[in-house]
């Protein structure tokens, strides 16, 4: 169930990396921020669990009507959430990662609705994104205010610079579903995460690609 979704199938809800990791986009409490959409996003469910020493764990499952966690800890239930590719516009133009919950995306969805263009695409633009926080701390009661500035189509140095990324912000591997065995580690094993000589090797990036940025990003 998780994966890139197009804008056209995108339905409301009725029911810190370092290194050479990507960077994120973390949405703070009372912040505005001017984010440029890039291509589609993906669509995930994420738990959260917070432990008796404070520490916010999560993890990403497959499908959260089969998943068998939320069955074992009747207090669990996973979120639906979104991911995409932005450019920071409050952090000198760096590319990221912006998770968030699904009212930020139906905002966006709503400039696809009025407009037919997609908002990560060529046609798309800026939108800011004002955290409103009414205990002034993100909780239950936050809310989004997210509203369309002004088209912005990609200047070549923007285009260059994705190209360029495209490997590093494969969001459908970055965010794809944990096995419910690595679910209940990531979320209630006190050893967890393992040390470094104890994780499995990961495999290397695939290298190359399309060199046409339309061809990486459909826009």
């Amino acid at each position: 169930m998780n994966g890139v979704i197009d804008w056209g199938d995108f339905t409301p809800n009725t029911s810190s990396n370092n290194g050479d990791r990507p960077e994120f986009l973390w949405l703070k409490s009372g912040n505005t921020y001017t984010v440029r959409p890039v291509a589609k996003p993906v669509i995930f469910y994420k738990y959260f669990y917070r432990n008796e020493a404070n520490e916010l764990r999560t993890a990403i499952c497959d499908n959260p009507d089969t998943c068998t966690v939320k069955d074992k800890h009747p207090d669990l239930r996973p979120s639906r959430r979104y991911a995409i590719v932005v450019i920071d516009r409050n952090d000198e133009n760096k590319v990221k990662i912006l998770e968030g919950p699904q009212t930020i995306f139906e905002e966006f969805k709503k400039y696809y609705d009025i407009t037919k263009k997609k908002p990560g695409g060529a046609e798309g633009g800026d939108f800011t994104i004002n955290v409103v926080c009414p205990n002034n701390v993100k909780d239950r009661d936050t809310t989004y205010d997210v509203n369309f500035v002004e088209p912005t189509p990609f200047t070549d140095a923007e285009k260059t610079i994705l190209v360029e990324k495209k490997d590093d912000f494969n969001l459908p591997e970055i965010f794809k579903a944990h096995s419910e065995e690595d679910i209940e580690a990531r979320l209630f094993d006190a050893n967890w995460p393992p040390k470094a000589e104890d994780k499995p090797a990961e495999a290397a990036p695939a290298a190359g690609g399309a060199a046409n940025p339309e061809d990486v990003f459909n826009w």
